[in-house]
């Protein structure tokens, strides 16, 4: 009985070992932050911070965003969040995305 306890304290302790040395985030070869996994929010910051976007398209990332939070507000204030509105935070949340990359790729001089 102790024999099969004990290997499977090593094995468990293996395999979580080999887990952790899958992760992404504590990869030492990536440069930057994994763009892919943040918020409009972060990216709003991150771009302000670079200057990758313009002032007008800073307000217009951040008008979304706020409008964003506001619905997402709405929709959880009553403790259930319909279809509809998740339907509906989705789309805003699409719509942002977009946006985001609209105007990151859109070709024009960077302002400060």
């Amino acid at each position: 009985m102790k024999k099969i306890l004990l290997l499977g304290i090593v094995a468990t302790l293996f395999t979580l070992g080999a887990s952790a040395q899958n992760r992404k985030e504590y990869s030492k070869d990536k440069k930057g932050p994994d763009r892919q996994h943040m918020s409009v929010r972060q990216h709003q910051r991150m771009d302000h911070r670079t200057h990758n976007l313009t002032g007008g398209e800073r307000s217009k990332m951040r008008h979304n965003a706020a409008g964003y939070q506001r619905a997402k507000h709405r929709a959880y204030r009553d403790g259930k969040v319909t279809h509809r509105e998740q339907r509906n935070l989705y789309k805003m949340k699409k719509h942002n995305r977009h946006d985001a990359y609209r105007f990151m790729h859109n070709d024009r001089k960077r302002g400060r």
